[in-house]
């Protein structure tokens, strides 16, 4: 997986309101991110960095969207480009990085 996504991990998770020892931060990512063990390395390196828990929960980019419109994830790691950009159209995220490696 490229630098720019644990970059954007972590620049997003700099951004969280309340403090990384208040809260564990929840990340909905596509599958391939799980089944690659990056998910694992996210963790971990999260856990090393701020102290503080980060859980990866794996499904679709469909799946990982409409997870985070009800409010249950705090970033999206997705590989649906189409999808993404309606779900910021839609006004359901306050912020979009695209990496377009």
């Amino acid at each position: 997986m490229p630098r720019s996504v644990t970059a954007l991990v972590f620049i997003l998770a700099c951004a969280l309101e309340a403090s990384a020892q208040e809260r564990t931060l929840v990340i909905a990512a596509t599958t391939s991110i799980q089944d690659s063990g990056f998910a694992d390395y996210l963790a971990s390196a999260y856990k090393e960095r701020k102290q503080a828990k980060l859980t990866v929960v794996s499904r679709p980019t469909a799946q990982a969207l409409a997870t985070a419109h009800g409010g249950f994830v705090d970033v999206v790691i997705g590989n649906n480009p189409a999808a993404l950009d309606r779900f910021m159209d839609s006004g359901n995220a306050a912020r979009r990085v695209k990496n377009d490696v």
